[in-house]
């Protein structure tokens, strides 16, 4: 095992930063060797490990720096000084520390003109002119950046005659930025994040104070040379903004939280013609008071994951028009009731519900007006109409939490007919029953019919001994 003392390299490192002209100043070159070593100077497998960028940059990757991570501080500490070690350990450690990033401001002290400006604790500007040596600081570092994580109020903010200034010398401030997650209320300032590159956008300060920012901002990415492929959208949406949206026609993935289908229902049809479009979640809301018609076909003919959660009925209108048949992972979450108002029907005789209780198990095939797009359902109707319209399931999710009161358990049992029709499923999930199954049988009947199953999350009920 190779040791290097980092406190005492650390430890000769002069104090001031800016006394030489170097990218990187405190750069200490050591020769890495192992006792391991042959003796005729051809380096052990060890040393080779330890002096390959790829390999280093896989062991830094194990030192966790997420923000929410408590050894945070620690593990940033412990990189800055695996780069400061020796010159094999430098660059794998630095585009791990500066991988992801959660302030500009970090990148932007590498600047020796920024400024605080006067009789203002939260805003900051640049001195005129831009030296060679300070940009050279600057891009050596920013290049690095690959995600932009923005969570909190910025405790200091970019006036708005720095980000002009800052835009004649630097079109971006990382170059290199594939995806930003930004949870706060928009600024200007995050257009000075949107280089070629980006790939990813998931926003959820919307409205901010400005909503052409917003607009502003997915103008520039829809003519962008580097297609976008990822996009969520959360919180109140604007037509505005969803009419930009399907001029992305990369995307592959889509994510709106909270969407109103009765408003929006032209922006749907839109989503629907995207070819590439294979990961979908959408949150239905609806603000109409009476029942309105969903197309029988909405499109999504590439679809392979839906999310989809919402009210029970918009849910089964939506489901059963999409075209595609490739889709593999689907997961249903309602806090409604799961079973929509039925006429009343009259009870059920003893004779009929000991029918049920013995009823095996068999490959279910949906009712016909399963199909029927503005036929209201409830569960297991939507159920069938899954598991029969794509048997190639891999992953299937329901979360229904107001189902109990809706099923007596007398009869939940036969609900799960229709997951036999899904052989390949390896992982299903149904919350919101008291109790589905009651028995050792249950679970043998179950296991035999799902031979691929990793994960199989459904209520269990032993009965009393």
């Amino acid at each position: 095992m190779i040791s290097i003392p980092l406190t005492t390299v650390m430890a000769g490192l002069p104090s001031d930063s800016s006394s030489t002209g170097s990218d990187f100043p405190y750069i200490i070159e050591l020769t890495i060797s192992s006792p391991d070593d042959d003796v005729r100077g051809k380096p052990s497998a060890r040393t080779v490990a330890l002096t390959t960028e790829d390999i280093l940059r896989e062991i830094f990757w194990r030192f966790d720096i997420a923000s929410d991570s408590n050894h945070a501080a620690a593990n940033r500490t412990a990189l800055l000084y695996a780069a400061l070690a020796c010159m094999a350990f430098m660059e794998p450690a630095l585009d791990v520390l500066w991988w992801s990033m959660s302030s500009m401001m970090p990148a932007l002290k590498l600047l020796p003109n920024l400024q605080i400006v006067p009789n203002t604790s939260n805003t900051f500007t640049f001195s005129n002119g831009f030296s060679d040596d300070g940009w050279a600081r600057f891009d050596y570092h920013s290049k690095r950046v690959r995600e932009f994580h923005y969570h909190s109020a910025p405790a200091q903010e970019m006036a708005t005659a720095a980000l002009f200034h800052f835009s004649q010398y630097r079109p971006t401030i990382f170059p290199r930025l594939r995806k930003i997650v930004w949870t706060t209320r928009l600024s200007p300032s995050i257009m000075l994040l949107t280089p070629p590159t980006l790939n990813s956008l998931d926003i959820a300060g919307i409205e901010g104070d400005n909503p052409s920012i917003m607009t502003t901002l997915l103008l520039v990415l829809g003519h962008s040379p580097q297609p976008v492929t990822e996009i969520a959208l959360r919180g109140p949406i604007s037509g505005t903004y969803l009419t930009l949206v399907p001029k992305m026609t990369s995307l592959s993935t889509i994510i709106i939280p909270d969407f109103d289908v009765s408003v929006y229902m032209t922006f749907l049809r839109q989503l629907g013609t995207l070819d590439g479009l294979e990961n979908l979640h959408i949150n239905l809301q609806t603000s109409a008071t009476e029942s309105f018609a969903l197309p029988a076909n909405i499109g999504f003919p590439a679809l392979r994951t839906l999310r989809v959660s919402g009210r029970f009925d918009l849910i089964y209108r939506f489901t059963v028009a999409i075209m595609s048949e490739q889709v593999i992972s689907v997961s249903v979450s309602s806090k409604c009731s799961g079973k929509l108002p039925q006429p009343p029907q009259p009870p059920p005789s003893p004779k009929s519900i000991m029918a049920k209780k013995k009823k095996k198990l068999v490959p279910h095939s949906p009712p016909k007006h399963v199909y029927d797009s503005q036929q209201p359902s409830d569960f297991s109707d939507l159920l069938a109409f899954i598991t029969a319209r794509w048997p190639h399931l891999s992953r299937l999710d329901f979360d229904l939490p107001n189902m109990s009161p809706k099923y007596p358990d007398t009869t939940s049992y036969t609900l799960l007919e229709p997951i036999h029709n899904c052989p390949l499923a390896e992982s299903i999930s149904i919350r919101g029953f008291s109790r589905i199954l009651s028995s050792d049988q249950d679970l043998v009947d179950i296991g035999s019919s799902l031979p691929n199953a990793r994960v199989l999350m459904i209520p269990f009920s032993l009965p009393p001994l």
